[in-house]
C-alpha cells in the first residue's frame, strides 16, 4: 500500500502526463471507430457545428449520459426540433 510519505512529488507531472496521454489515445481509438466522445458541456458548441454544416440531411446521435443541466431551450435542442421533417 502506498502512503503519502513514500510518494515522490518530482514524478507527479510525469505521472499525470502519462495518464493524460493514455486518455488521448483512448479518445483517438474512439474516433477511428466513428465515435466522437466529448463532455456534455460541449454539446451546444458541437450542435452548432453540426447544424451549420448540414446541407441536405443526415444522421447524428448525441448520447448525453448524466447531464444534469440539460436545457430544453438550448441551441442544439431547438435546431433538432427545427430540423425535423414536417408531417403533411
Amino acid at each position: 500500500m502506498s502512503t503519502m510519505a513514500n510518494r515522490d512529488p518530482a514524478n507527479l507531472f510525469s505521472k499525470l502526463s502519462a495518464e493524460f496521454n493514455r486518455y488521448i489515445l483512448e479518445q483517438k481509438s474512439q474516433i477511428e471507430r466513428d465515435i466522437l466522445p466529448f463532455p456534455a458541456a460541449e454539446s451546444d458548441r458541437l450542435g452548432q457545428t453540426l447544424f451549420a454544416n448540414l446541407s441536405e440531411g443526415g444522421f447524428c446521435t448525441f448520447v448525453v449520459a448524466g447531464r444534469r443541466d440539460w436545457d430544453p431551450r438550448s441551441y442544439y435542442r431547438q435546431m433538432t426540433i427545427d430540423s425535423q421533417p414536417l408531417s403533411s
